[in-house]
């Protein structure tokens, strides 16, 4: 799916998060980017209208190859374009990718694999991989998402649940607890519910075992990356402005945890969430710098934005946006008014 106004900005290419890897869930964020520019989303195999994945090896170097191999070579029906104002153009790297929550990490890779199709990243609500895949005794920063989706649920989802077809019946309710406010989504309400009815949770699996099983060796060019030098492509990291857990029963907030809130569990030390995203930021060879000061740093989210509800929220979505102008300005095109 793509939308926006062409010029010759960087193309921006949306990398959802973990469960949500669909073009769907994007739309808010993606309607906001497309007032200036060309924004692209699409389905990670396995998700949505995409086709399931011809095997389980779902981590961090395979989502990147199979995104790099769509955005140069399209997908069955032609070489990759958008149509703007009846008139088809070319989509051409570099990109800036956008990833959230996990998507975040499989942008980053995106970047170390594929340099020449790279222009920028901007990473929303980042996972660290420092520490990720290392085993027993190590307690990873999940999302709010992972820590639902936790890996002996998704093995009785894709063993039972969906099989029986029970996910179905019970779509409306996942629906308003990982998607709040579905409204918004509407839009696109044929891919919505008919992404209940894939084989996502074996591929929700496939990429959680990627990340935090015992088959994490593959972040570990990433980390080792990370850890020694950093990324080489400009880099830009947006934190929320607080965690929202949420109750079965509704989609307001059961507990809220700010984020300068020395509340996550990180390297055996109790952290804020900006902390951690400041130190994903600082693992790069080109970070995003405080205009007055000239010190490493990230955009904070206002104190009503939070994680799982970006999709929908508005104040979110316009920040986000804002993080991608700052990345056009920061590879020298004009800059945008502050959403």
């Amino acid at each position: 799916e793509a939308g926006g106004m062409r010029d010759e900005r960087p193309t921006v290419i949306l990398e959802g998060p973990e469960g949500l890897g669909l073009s769907a869930a994007m739309h808010g964020l993606q309607r906001e980017i497309s007032k200036y520019g060309v924004c692209c989303s699409y389905d990670r195999a396995g998700m949505g209208k995409s086709y399931l994945p011809r095997d389980d090896l779902r981590n961090p170097e395979t989502v990147a190859s199979e995104l790099a191999y769509m955005l140069v070579n399209g997908s069955n029906r032609g070489p990759p374009s958008v149509d703007i104002q009846n008139i088809t153009w070319p989509v051409l790297p570099p990109f800036v990718l956008v990833g959230v929550s996990a998507g975040s990490v499989y942008a980053r890779q995106f970047s170390i694999d594929y340099p020449n199709l790279t222009a920028g990243v901007v990473s929303v609500d980042a996972l660290p991989v420092t520490g990720l895949g290392e085993g027993e005794g190590f307690a990873p920063v999940y999302s709010d998402a992972h820590k639902f989706w936790l890996e002996d649920v998704l093995y009785n989802c894709e063993h039972w649940l969906q099989p029986l077809g029970i996910f179905h019946m019970l779509s409306d309710i996942v629906v308003a607890f990982m998607l709040p406010t579905t409204g918004r989504m509407q839009h696109d309400g044929p891919t919505t519910s008919n992404f209940w009815k894939t084989g996502f949770c074996g591929t929700m699996r496939s990429e959680y075992l990627s990340l935090f099983g015992k088959e994490g060796e593959g972040i570990q060019r990433l980390k080792t990356v990370e850890e020694s030098g950093g990324l080489s492509k400009p880099h830009i990291v947006w934190a929320r402005g607080y965690e929202c857990w949420r109750h079965w029963t509704g989609t307001a907030c059961g507990t809220r945890k700010p984020s300068n809130k020395a509340a996550w569990k990180w390297q055996g030390n109790d952290t804020t969430w900006y902390d951690i995203q400041l130190s994903i930021a600082k693992n790069t060879q080109d970070p995003y710098r405080d205009p007055e000061t000239g010190e490493v740093t990230i955009l904070r989210g206002s104190d009503d934005t939070s994680d799982l509800a970006f999709m929908q929220n508005d104040q979110s979505q316009k920040q986000i946006a804002d993080a991608v102008f700052k990345m056009w300005a920061k590879l020298g095109y004009p800059v945008l008014p502050t959403a």
